[in-house]
């Protein structure tokens, strides 16, 4: 059985025996639909951010972002990203993730954000989004991409409309940019490798890019780290930084507060328990 079967399995699993809902979620595809275990009816959406901290994010500004399309399947990236960060918010315990990834400083806690829009990007297409964004109140910044079952980073399609947006919006940010390397300053590369090229721009002396990603997610962790190896200057690969989903739920838990330790092993249970 593949990584993203036992994921799917055990939430499904999951859903019925610890949420409480036996109803399987409709997937609809190429005109049909398949009734999932893993997946929520759609007027249950809400239930896929966690009991505990459900009501506390729906009332914030928080919940003012853009859901994705399958945010009702339990294996959405973005709702495992708001309910891993979204306590460490109300808690004031983020600087606990700034450690663990290597740095020092204050969260910059009114500015952090779900669902980040690149400040980089300039004019009016729709720009690079990041899961998940730490500023510092030192002018560093993090910024997050979150997988779960994903099976590969998106690529672009080779046509005039990707081409345009290649030559206006990122060519001009890849000739200033001092850490990627000279042989991936290309239309083909880019295209090629879309989404990590997208995230790997923002990277500079200031600002770094965290890709956290399940153990058994192994395609991956191989093309981020190829990513690394290929695209990054040697003295930047630092700014990347590749962490796994139990590396970091476990390393949590041994430095958070006590009062989040019920919280986090929910967590794991829900989403690394498969």
């Amino acid at each position: 059985m593949d990584f993203q079967t036992r994921v799917k399995n055990h939430l499904g699993t999951y859903k019925c025996n610890v949420m409480g809902v036996a109803e399987a979620g409709i997937f609809n595809y190429q005109g049909k639909e398949y009734y999932l275990d893993y997946i929520l009816p759609l007027d249950n959406k809400e239930l896929n951010i966690m009991e505990k901290y459900r009501q506390d994010f729906f009332d914030s500004k928080y919940k003012n972002i853009k859901f994705h399309r399958y945010f009702h399947h339990l294996n959405s990236s973005q709702a495992m990203c708001i309910n891993f960060f979204y306590p460490l918010i109300k808690e004031k315990k983020l600087e606990d993730i700034i450690r663990l990834i290597g740095l020092n400083g204050e969260v910059d806690y009114e500015n952090v954000a779900f669902e980040k829009e690149s400040t980089i990007e300039k004019g009016n297409e729709r720009k690079t989004n990041f899961d998940f964004y730490i500023p510092l109140k030192s002018g560093k910044q993090v910024f997050f991409e979150i997988k779960y079952t994903e099976r590969e980073f998106g690529k672009a399609l080779k046509d005039n409309d990707h081409s345009k947006k290649y030559h206006n919006t990122y060519e001009p940010i890849l000739d200033k940019n001092q850490a990627i390397k000279e042989k991936a300053k290309n239309e083909e590369f880019f295209l090629d490798n879309y989404q990590i090229m997208r995230n790997l721009l923002h990277i500079d002396n200031d600002s770094y890019v965290v890709f956290v990603y399940p153990e058994g997610n192994k395609k991956i962790r191989t093309t981020a780290l190829s990513a690394r190896d290929d695209v990054l200057e040697q003295q930047c690969k630092n700014h990347f930084i590749l962490l796994r989903w139990e590396e970091l739920t476990k390393k949590l838990v041994e430095t958070v507060d006590p009062s989040l330790h019920d919280y986090f092993e929910e967590f794991w249970l829900k989403y690394l328990n498969y």
